[in-house]
């Protein structure tokens, strides 16, 4: 069978309608507001996300949480076993004393060896509250 004769492409002009006045006035708003997309240049994003990790780091605070003495219940303090109280509370997981500096040794073994237990034991004043703030202190 032979081939059909294939028909030449005939070049179609496409019409546009012609456009309302109402359609012309929309087209012309849209396409001013139409405006070109570029992407900030590198360095620039870079600046700014260094920015941001700046400013996260300036706004963390420390978490403080209150120590109640096992003994007395009084906020900030624990008892030593010569009678005495020591300022103590606990700062961002560690136990600290006044001005946030660190516990003497003295002070670190009374809460290691007397406070600590005495709190995980049940058998101190304000439990409930020295446990949460037990519950955020590192390596107990």
């Amino acid at each position: 069978m032979p081939k059909a004769p294939s028909p030449e492409k005939q070049q179609v002009e496409i019409e546009k309608k012609p456009q309302t006045p109402q359609e012309q006035l929309a087209a012309e708003l849209l396409k001013r507001l139409e405006k070109p997309v570029q992407p900030p240049p590198i360095a620039e994003t870079l600046e700014k996300a260094q920015q941001a990790m700046d400013q996260a780091v300036k706004a963390k605070t420390k978490v403080r949480h209150t120590w109640y003495c096992t003994d007395c219940g009084n906020a900030h303090i624990q008892i030593h076993d010569d009678g005495r109280h020591f300022n103590v509370d606990v700062l961002d997981g560690e136990f600290v004393g006044p001005g946030d500096t660190p516990l003497s040794a003295k002070e670190r073994a009374t809460m290691d060896n007397y406070a600590i237990p005495k709190v995980q034991n049940g058998t101190s004043h304000q439990p409930t509250r020295n446990q949460k703030t037990l519950s955020q202190v590192k390596g107990v």
